[in-house]
């Protein structure tokens, strides 16, 4: 799958595989499908394309998130998707109760 997604060939890594190439097209527009499904369940996700337009890379500039020191919001790949929209990360001073 990933060396589809890398823009290979598809005929010759049909070739290569043994597999027909309209099989292969079909897994990756399942993949691909899949993928797409996943983002929309996101809530931040959601609420990036409703307040800003589109979910793209600096499109939430200006926006900050509070949150506490849970593991999912300190995470790096959380941090660094924040990063990438835009988002400033704000996490709520320990015992302030906000």
């Amino acid at each position: 799958m990933l060396r589809l997604l890398r823009a290979e060939d598809l005929e010759l890594l049909s070739r290569k595989l043994s597999v027909r190439a309209a099989e292969l097209s079909a897994w990756r527009d399942a993949f691909l499908a899949a993928g797409e499904a996943s983002l929309k369940t996101r809530p931040a996700d959601q609420g990036v394309r409703a307040c800003f337009g589109a979910f793209a890379a600096g499109g939430a500039g200006g926006l900050e998130l509070r949150h506490d020191h849970g593991s999912q919001f300190v995470a790096d790949d959380y941090q660094r998707e924040l990063a990438s929209l835009g988002i400033a990360s704000s996490p709520a001073f320990l015992g302030s109760g906000s």
